[in-house]
C-alpha cells in the first residue's frame, strides 16, 4: 500500500507509530542487558533505568508520546526558570560550582527538547546533534545514568530506521535515511517488545547486575 501524504502526517503526529513507547523501553532496557553481558560489568538499577529513559526521550518531538506526556513541559518551564535563578544568585564554592553544573545540564536539555518540538518528528531528536545534546545534557546533570542513557537512545535510532519514515540523522543537513523494512502497524511492535522480553528474562541469570542503586 502506497504511503500517502495523510497517511505520513499521521505517522508523524505519532498517531500511527511504527513502535510503541513500552518497546521502545524494552528494547532499550535489553539492549543494555546485552550490552552489559558482552562486556562482562555490573550494572545497578540506575543504568538500566537510565536506558529506559534514553529509550524515550527521542520521541520529545511528539505531543501524545510517553515521553512528552510525563517531562516535555515540566523539562522546558522548569530548567529554564531554575537555570536562569541559579545563574543569577550563583557564588563562588564548591556547592554552587554544583549548582552551575546542575543548571547546565537542564539548560541544555531543555533547549534540546524546545529545539526538537519546533523542528518536528524524526528531525533535531532523531539525529546525531540531537543524540549528542541530550546525551551531554544528561552527562552533567547526572552521570550515574549517562551510560545507561546513551544505549537507549542509540536503540530507539536503529530501531526507528527500520520504519519507511527516515530519520534526518545529519540534521540540520537535508537527508532523511531509513532501511524500508516496516510500514506502521502492530506485528512489527509486538514481535519486537515480545523478543526485548525473551532476551531480557534469559539474561537475567548470566549478567552480573548490582542489586544497589
Amino acid at each position: 500500500m502506497p504511503i500517502t501524504k495523510k497517511f505520513c502526517h499521521k505517522v508523524c503526529k505519532g498517531v500511527v507509530p511504527c513502535v510503541t513507547g513500552r518497546t521502545h523501553a524494552a528494547v532499550g532496557i535489553a539492549s543494555a542487558a546485552v550490552l552489559s553481558l558482552i562486556l562482562n560489568v555490573k550494572c545497578s538499577y540506575v543504568f538500566f533505568i537510565g536506558a529506559a529513559i534514553g529509550s524515550l526521550t527521542p520521541d520529545i518531538d511528539l505531543n501524545n508520546s510517553t515521553i512528552s506526556k510525563y517531562l516535555n513541559k515540566v523539562i522546558i518551564a522548569m530548567s529554564v526558570i531554575l537555570s536562569i535563578v541559579l545563574c543569577v544568585h550563583l557564588k563562588p564554592g564548591i556547592y554552587n560550582l554544583q549548582n552551575h553544573f546542575i543548571s547546565s545540564g537542564l539548560f541544555i536539555i531543555s533547549m534540546a527538547s524546545l529545539i526538537s518540538r519546533l523542528t518536528g518528528h524524526r528531525m533535531f531528536s532523531h539525529s546525531l546533534l540531537g543524540f549528542g545534546a541530550f546525551s551531554y545534557g544528561i552527562y552533567i546533570l547526572y552521570r550515574p545514568i549517562f551510560a545507561g542513557f546513551v544505549v537507549g537512545y542509540a536503540s530507539h535510532i536503529l530501531i526507528d530506521l527500520l520504519n519507511y519514515q527516515g530519520e534526518a540523522l545529519v540534521f540540520p543537513f537535508k537527508g532523511s535515511y531509513s532501511f524500508r523494512l516496516c510500514k506502521a502497524g502492530g506485528i512489527m511492535d509486538k514481535s519486537m517488545l515480545v523478543i526485548s522480553i525473551v532476551v531480557l528474562i534469559t539474561l537475567m541469570e548470566k549478567a552480573k547486575w548490582s542489586l544497589q542503586w
